[in-house]
């Protein structure tokens, strides 16, 4: 029993790898003027309607989208981003990742100037109970002129994925002690099969 315990203990102290679960962005609704690729897996929105001056990608399940299940892990939310402003123009990236069953703001992420990187949103400080999340894209224009807002800016999202956090790797000493308790154990059954 006690060896059976400690190896089934070891497996929980070893580290794993992180696990990375894709989310298709075609489970996205776009309003203005962009594209999703046909695999999900990236997204441009662009301001090129001089009347609007706006385009979002929103995910939200208060407006009957199916959101982004998260589970009660550890996780992280994260995605690359390609951000490209017009010359003359005003325009801001805003990123906003919200409760998906009362729609309250959880997180916010702001570019506006060009710029390519990456962001994730840490969500290992969420309550257990929000396990739904929504989360929306908007490429916003604030300059305008008589021919209504500026156009020309875009930003590509590509690699919105949903993450397990690495766990901290077990020390050296940590993993020797561990070994040593199960190889003691394993002698002291033996003895005792043996003894009698």
């Amino acid at each position: 029993i006690s060896l059976a315990l400690l190896c089934s203990m070891g497996f929980y102290l070893l580290p794993i790898d992180a696990n990375a679960v894709p989310i298709d962005l075609n489970d996205f609704f776009l309003e203005g003027d962009g594209s999703i690729a046909s695999d999900g897996s990236s997204a441009t929105l662009e301001v090129q309607d001089p009347d609007y001056g706006y385009t979002l990608l929103v995910n939200d399940p208060l407006w009957n989208d199916p959101g982004i299940s998260v589970g009660a892990d550890p996780l992280l939310l994260s995605f690359g981003f390609e951000f490209f402003e017009a010359s003359g123009n005003d325009t801001e990236l805003y990123v906003r990742l919200l409760d998906g069953s009362a729609g309250d703001l959880i997180a916010a992420f702001v570019v506006d100037e060009t710029s390519t990187g990456t962001h994730a949103f840490d969500l290992t400080d969420l309550l257990i109970t929000q396990t739904l999340l929504g989360l929306d894209f908007t490429i916003t224009e604030y300059n305008s002129n008589a021919g209504g807002y500026n156009t020309g800016s875009w930003v590509t999202i590509t690699g919105l994925d949903l993450a397990m956090q690495e766990p901290a790797p077990v020390s050296e000493p940590g993993t020797i002690i561990l070994l040593g308790t199960g190889l003691v154990a394993l002698g002291e059954g033996m003895r005792r099969k043996y003894r009698k």
